[in-house]
């Protein structure tokens, strides 16, 4: 994501090599956070690069002296709105579609493949009423609830209830690419070389 008022799209950075160029040393800002932050995308680079060539690269990037902010993804794209960061790395794009509707200076470049973390729902195997939790989690998952969550602004996950029309720019299969789905229990184990990484190369 990037300020609008402070880059011009035709300068914004448009692939993971345009990160390192020197211009936006000291520039561009993460969370910390887990879910969104530097964990996750050290955590996909790995995944999608493999260790060698991620590792490789994430040297690289640790030389452009990223600002780490504490706090959520969505707390972090503000500051990036307001001006007080030109460059954020691994927004969330529902937060870029909320953000634009509401006229932020925000815009963002997506790389192919995209990529995501899901949101599981889970019954408890000692849930006192498992047959009524199985309903919520069809209620949930149905035409329903799934039309509640695109008018507030999220992309729905039933295939028959398509994203709103203001949140249809920023859907990854809007613009032909794929989806890449860091899968959570994978990333857990992942989580303590992860961390190692991030410590020795950005703290």
């Amino acid at each position: 994501a990037y300020n609008t008022g402070l880059v011009p799209a035709a300068n914004a950075p448009k692939s993971y090599d345009d990160l390192l160029n020197p211009k936006w040393k000291g520039k561009m800002v993460w969370s910390n956070d887990g879910s969104s932050g530097a964990p996750f995308l050290i955590t996909f680079l790995r995944l999608h690069w493999g260790e060698a060539k991620a590792l490789a690269y994430l040297e690289k990037l640790a030389k452009q002296k990223i600002i780490t902010r504490t706090g959520s993804g969505r707390t972090v794209l503000g500051m990036t709105s307001t001006g007080e960061h030109q460059v954020m790395l691994v927004p969330f794009l529902t937060h870029i579609g909320q953000a634009v509707k509401k006229h932020a200076p925000v815009g963002v470049v997506m790389q192919d493949p995209v990529p995501g973390i899901a949101t599981p729902f889970m019954v408890s195997k000692m849930a006192p009423h498992p047959h009524a939790a199985m309903l919520l989690v069809d209620y949930l998952l149905g035409k329903q609830a799934q039309t509640a969550l695109k008018k507030a602004g999220y992309f729905p996950a039933h295939p028959e209830v398509t994203p709103a029309a203001a949140m249809k720019p920023f859907s990854p299969k809007a613009k032909g690419y794929s989806h890449f789905l860091v899968d959570s229990a994978v990333a857990s184990k992942m989580l303590p070389k992860t961390t190692k990484i991030f410590s020795k190369l950005f703290e």
